[in-house]
């Protein structure tokens, strides 16, 4: 008998702890969990500040990728999922992309190149030709004499660069002609009868072009160009 009353009794302690349990820790975290939220807005945001916004709402935060981007400052969030204002259960994980900054590079020195020269190393290294100032100095061919930035400085990505060139007194310039439009073939011949190089040839796919238009040239129509320079030519893409 007594050991029928002790089982009885451990039955009852069970019993009462597992509603205990069951009240005060299963169902309080069952309930929480599925309690909606609202998303709080975290683009801008450094990604500290808005993991604490997070936690605050009872959300979780993940930085998925770190970019770089132009004009945001180092370590704000560029973008997340779900978006602000969408309404979750507490708990969910907000993925966020968070800024690097602005990607910088070295400029090269390209001082003592041709400007064809100069400008494919600009390429190379993902910066633009910019405002091209030339002197008559000297007697040789178009020499790159300086640079704005100067090279071994740093600039943003994409950034144009201006150069000063020197042009040997002798030279005779002439005014690039516009050979847009015209048939490939055709400006090939002008090229060469007017005393110059063809230089790069590209072929771009042009949507309702004919095949073979000159599309771009390199100098662009109206600029400065020596006798004996090379012209670079871009052009639909043939059939």
């Amino acid at each position: 008998m007594r050991n029928v009353l002790w089982v009885l009794v451990g039955l009852f302690v069970a019993f009462v702890l597992g509603v205990a349990l069951f009240n005060f820790v299963i169902m309080p975290r069952f309930v929480q969990t599925n309690v909606e939220v609202v998303v709080p807005r975290l683009i801008g945001l450094e990604a500290e500040q808005a993991e604490r916004l997070c936690q605050r709402r009872g959300l979780k935060m993940q930085i998925d990728d770190r970019r770089h981007s132009e004009g945001v400052p180092v370590d704000r969030v560029l973008s997340q999922t779900p978006t602000s204002d969408a309404r979750v259960k507490r708990g969910r994980t907000i993925r966020v992309h968070v800024s690097m900054g602005t990607q910088m590079v070295n400029v090269p020195d390209i001082r003592g190149m041709t400007l064809r020269q100069a400008r494919l190393q600009l390429d190379n290294s993902n910066l633009l030709l910019g405002r091209v100032s030339r002197i008559y100095v000297g007697d040789s061919g178009q020499q790159v004499r300086a640079t704005r930035p100067r090279g071994g400085t740093e600039t943003s990505v994409g950034n144009a660069i201006d150069v000063l060139v020197a042009v040997g007194e002798g030279a005779d310039p002439y005014l690039m002609p516009d050979f847009i439009g015209r048939a490939m073939e055709e400006v090939r011949s002008a090229i060469v009868e007017r005393g110059f190089r063809v230089g790069r040839l590209t072929y771009r796919s042009r949507k309702g072009v004919y095949p073979g238009t000159v599309l771009e040239t390199y100098p662009p129509s109206g600029s400065l160009i020596l006798e004996g320079e090379s012209i670079d030519l871009v052009a639909a893409t043939p059939d």
